[in-house]
């Protein structure tokens, strides 16, 4: 019985201590082992590849590879001489793979050692692999050889013993005998693309299809990663979507934008465009226009020096608009009367940072560009809510040479109370009639009250016939 290793530890194995680690680790190993879709589409070429024993239908005509069906033996093959008709094409290949494999065993094995401490004995492991795929050749086995994955998670959860095996066959034998229906609701995609690639292929390139397709899904989700502009909650200081809460209320003058996806090279020009299209204006477009429409009238200016009436200022110089109401408005949006509007000058934009988990160099150089873009148009951009990780990233590059660390917020009601705050010092303040009879000023949040005194979506014309979303009723060229 010594020569059974259970005997050896489970005498001595410390259930108080490692009972939990090697359960957590066998749990997770199971779950490895079950990739989706996998084990259903083997589990059709084990039932197919038993047809002909049960139907007794002789004659079908064998389909060409990788789309023939070989035969299943049942039970434990016997052991027989491998054929060596293919020695003089395969030794090259044993070869390399003997000794990437080899050296795969030996890293993973001083690195558990070393975390352990304790020493290996390389010859030992080298006679223990050879021994292992030697015998094992003269019964068709795979070659064998040390898992990165496995091995890794088993030390993390700090399994001790052979017990975490044992969890993981059972969680396995659970699955087959009814528990997949517990993982009816996991992704259907990768399920339905692993099943079929393995159905219609074979088991080795369906695995590879199914894994490419979940890492692709990851990299589309962040391609297209959702954004959405948010309102307040009345009566509190939080902030949603306004898609999705009927009660949030937009604050007039003010866009908070929020973005659900890290940011980084691959999506960063999708920020960039989701911040023009959640405030309905581009502000480079914005700034050619003006720009363009200031040569034209100094132009002018310069022809016609004799009528005063026809000279504008540069710096203070408006754009037509024109109001629209969207096609796909809903029954929230402006009224059809302009004189039910209360248009309002878009004065910031804040961006909520709270589900931006990771951003790289060119994520960060997206949010400084469209500080900097914003601000050519005296739209102020205000970032709160980011997270450690961010920060730290900021910290270390040339971000705060670029966006002040005054425009960084830690929520988003300390900003929108920042922003509120750098209204009432561009706007003078409103006057309220006193019911006695007098007149009374007032400093009071604007607050949308009803859809028609939310900012109104304007439709500004160029002279090509393009069309410009903005969000402001008037724009001024900042003087340099």
């Amino acid at each position: 019985m010594g020569r059974v290793p259970i005997t050896k530890w489970l005498p001595s194995y410390n259930w108080i201590t490692d009972l939990r680690a090697d359960v957590l680790g066998g749990v997770m190993l199971s779950i490895m082992s079950l990739p989706q879709g996998l084990t259903s589409g083997a589990a059709v070429h084990v039932f197919t590849s038993q047809l002909k024993a049960m139907t007794g239908v002789d004659g079908v005509p064998p389909t060409s590879e990788p789309f023939g069906l070989i035969k299943v033996e049942s039970g434990f093959p016997s052991p027989q001489v491998p054929s060596f008709n293919l020695v003089g094409e395969l030794v090259w290949h044993g070869i390399s793979i003997a000794i990437i494999s080899f050296v795969i065993h030996i890293a993973l094995a001083k690195l558990v050692s070393k975390k352990f401490h304790y020493e290996i004995d390389v010859n030992q492991e080298w006679f223990a692999l050879g021994a292992m795929n030697t015998i094992s050749s003269f019964f068709g086995c795979f070659v064998g050889g040390s898992s990165i994955g496995r091995t890794m998670t088993q030390v993390k959860f700090g399994t001790t013993s052979q017990l975490s095996t044992m969890v993981c066959c059972f969680i396995m034998v659970g699955f087959v005998y009814g528990a997949g229906a517990f993982i009816y609701h996991l992704p259907k995609m990768i399920f339905f693309v692993t099943l079929v690639s393995v159905i219609l292929i074979n088991v080795n390139t369906g695995l590879v299809i199914g894994i490419v397709f979940a890492l692709l899904t990851v990299v589309f989700r962040t391609q297209w990663a959702d954004s959405t502009c948010m309102g307040r909650i009345p009566g509190t200081s939080d902030f949603k979507g306004l898609g999705h809460y009927r009660s949030a209320e937009e604050i007039p003058g003010i866009k908070v934008f929020r973005f659900d996806a890290p940011l980084y090279f691959a999506n960063a020009e999708l920020f960039i465009l989701s911040v023009h299209n959640a405030c309905g204006l581009n502000p480079v477009l914005v700034k050619a226009k003006l720009i363009e429409r200031a040569a034209a009238e100094k132009a002018k200016e310069a022809m016609d020096d004799s009528s005063e009436a026809n000279k504008t200022s540069s710096r203070d110089m408006q754009l037509r608009v024109v109001g629209r109401r969207l096609a796909d408005a809903s029954v929230d949006s402006v009224a059809e009367d302009p004189a039910e509007h209360v248009v309002t000058q878009l004065t910031h934009i804040i961006i909520d940072c709270s589900t931006i988990p990771y951003i790289d160099l060119m994520g960060k150089d997206a949010i400084a560009q469209t500080f900097a873009d914003y601000a050519t148009i005296d739209i102020t951009v205000l970032i709160a809510n980011c997270k450690v990780a961010v920060r730290q990233l900021f910290e270390t590059t040339d971000f705060y040479q670029k966006v002040p660390k005054n425009r960084m917020f830690v929520s988003v009601n300390d900003a929108v109370t920042q922003a509120l705050k750098e209204q009432r010092e561009r706007v003078p303040e409103r006057k309220q009639i006193d019911h006695t009879g007098g007149q009374r000023h007032i400093a009071k949040d604007p607050v949308a009250l009803s859809p028609a005194q939310k900012t109104v979506i304007l439709n500004v014309l160029n002279e090509e016939g393009e069309e410009q979303l903005t969000q402001s009723a008037e724009f001024t060229v900042r003087k340099r």
